[in-house]
């Protein structure tokens, strides 16, 4: 197994949120990869982040996708995935960012009524 390892490594909080970082509008669904710049949030370089997803859609099984932009292959991945329609559901991601701090998201194509991201804490 590959564990990055650095030396001073820190665990950032960004503690009790108000709101999600990134909602529905925020994203297009319709099942391509596409960037997401969290830079603004956790910087630049690679940082490993915790993020909290909530999903919710009107026909179930239905998915969010996040990798590190560049990996391409399909286990680097983390999934969160509806089960049934109109019901909430909400997932814990961890993701690694590349060094400009973007990650990559693939949404399926449905009609959503929840996309939420929130970008709860990072390593640095």
């Amino acid at each position: 197994m590959f564990f990055k390892r650095r030396a001073g490594v820190r665990w950032y909080d960004r503690g009790n949120l108000f709101s999600a970082d990134f909602s529905i509008g925020d994203f297009i669904t319709d099942g391509t990869w596409r960037d997401l710049d969290i830079s603004s949030i956790v910087g630049a370089g690679e940082r490993l982040v915790l993020m909290s997803g909530r999903l919710a859609d009107n026909a179930g099984n239905k998915t969010m996708t996040l990798r590190t932009k560049g990996n391409t292959f399909a286990k680097n991945v983390d999934i969160a995935c509806t089960q049934v329609a109109d019901r909430l559901y909400t997932h814990s991601f961890w993701v690694y960012t590349n060094v400009d701090g973007v990650i990559q998201y693939n949404i399926d194509i449905a009609t959503w009524s929840e996309i939420g991201l929130t970008i709860r804490g990072y390593f640095k």
